[in-house]
């Protein structure tokens, strides 16, 4: 049996409007996107296959394709000239687009709402959990979603992206600053947006809010067990009509039975095209060494328990690399030699030297060896700082960061 998934995925890069000089959040996405439509102020722009959008605060930009990619290499052409012509608009307004998980210096109570038609979601977002928070106004991720065309399939592919889960915030975590201080994990992003829709008691800490959501056999069984008491939760609230089970949803892996896709919340957005999609093909290698090469049957991962892998999740979140894995028996499943014990970094150096090397694209192998070798993108904000660092040593960071969008090259300091 083929996977499906790794072929036709879908994927959506965010990115900080922010100010050319500055680089404040400017919160002119409606400005930028009106420069494509004739001054119109909508929230989704499309020509041809192109998607340019604002989801969330004023402030964000994304872009996406209105149809899945068949190869990596086709989706980093479509976005290295789509983040170029973004970029173009967004000088008209004297902005730039700013990379990674989270804007490093942004007060979240701050946040300009879309001001426009369209933002009857904001508005239930702000009366379920109020939107002045980071979960909600600080947002950059990297969405990627794998598609399924058959039952067996999707049990296939879901039983692989939960057990994947631990090590995406080692390979991806991008949000290391949080109001201009060193927040409290290397992964702020996710564990803000977890900690706001965890905040509310209808949709607190519960099985069907942990990060890696229970082994199912079936999407029906999803439906059921991790869809269905949140659509129940909205519905009381009268906003199932304004939002979706999925939008209040902490977990970091959401199954879409209509759109026939598994869609992953794990990833920051990195610092450039290249990075970014080196982690899609990073995730895309690891799915298939988990599904067709694992020391472990299919059928012993299909069974894992979600505690066990949402311990090393949370672990991964707030440490990113350096995260200690203690879990034998999921070293065991990646083929780790013997041991009871390794940093996240040591297990990802393993998979990519003995696993992934040999068969990477040539084009993506560097920016992906720079992760794995030298640390993910926050490690390498927080090293790129001095000892004693103020907010200006954070700007000239951050400067360089933007920079590196603009070149698409690895941030290396």
């Amino acid at each position: 049996m083929d996977l499906h998934g790794l072929l036709g995925f879908r994927l959506s890069l965010h990115f900080a409007l922010v100010g050319w000089s500055s680089l404040d959040v400017l919160p002119l996405a409606d400005e930028v996107l009106s420069l494509r439509c004739e001054g119109e102020r909508i929230r989704r722009v499309r020509e041809g296959d192109v998607v340019w959008q604002n989801v969330g605060p004023r402030h964000n930009l994304s872009i996406a394709s209105a149809h899945g990619f068949d190869s990596v290499l086709h989706a980093h052409d479509f976005f290295e000239a789509q983040v170029k012509a973004l970029a173009e608009q967004a000088a008209r307004v004297e902005g730039k687009l700013m990379p990674g998980g989270m804007h490093p210096w942004f007060c979240a109570d701050r946040v300009e709402r879309w001001p426009h038609e369209d933002a009857a979601q904001d508005s239930a977002m702000h009366k379920l959990f109020g939107v002045g928070r980071h979960g909600w106004a600080n947002q950059q991720g990297l969405d990627l979603a794998l598609p399924f065309s058959s039952e067996a399939e999707f049990k296939l592919l879901y039983a692989a992206l939960r057990f994947l889960q631990p090590l995406l915030p080692a390979l991806s975590s991008a949000s290391p600053i949080a109001e201009g201080a060193i927040g409290p994990a290397r992964q702020c992003r996710v564990a803000a947006r977890h900690d706001l829709v965890c905040s509310h008691p209808d949709f607190a800490r519960t099985s069907v809010q942990r990060h890696v959501p229970p082994a199912l056999d079936s999407l029906a069984a999803f439906d059921s067990l991790v869809a269905q008491p949140l659509h129940v939760a909205l519905r009381r609230h009268g906003l199932s009509d304004a939002l979706t089970p999925r939008q209040v949803s902490a977990g970091g892996l959401w199954a879409e039975r209509t759109q026939e896709h598994l869609a992953i919340r794990m990833l920051d957005g990195q610092e450039c095209v290249s990075a970014n999609l080196a982690v899609v093909a990073a995730v895309q290698a690891l799915v298939h060494q988990l599904s067709f090469d694992s020391p472990v049957a299919t059928a012993e991962l299909d069974v894992w328990p979600a505690a066990r892998l949402d311990e090393l999740v949370q672990n991964s979140i707030t440490h990113g690399e350096s995260a200690i894995v203690r879990d034998a028996d999921y070293l065991r499943a990646w083929g780790f030699p013997e041991g009871n014990r390794c940093r996240a970094q040591e297990l990802l150096q393993f998979l990519w030297e003995d696993k992934l090397a040999a068969r990477f694209d040539r084009a993506l192998a560097p920016f992906l060896e720079t992760i794995v070798m030298q640390g993910s993108l926050a490690s390498r904000i927080l090293k790129a700082l001095p000892p004693q660092w103020n907010a200006e040593a954070l700007f000239i960071v951050y400067r360089n960061v933007v920079k590196s969008l603009a070149e698409n090259v690895s941030f290396r300091g």
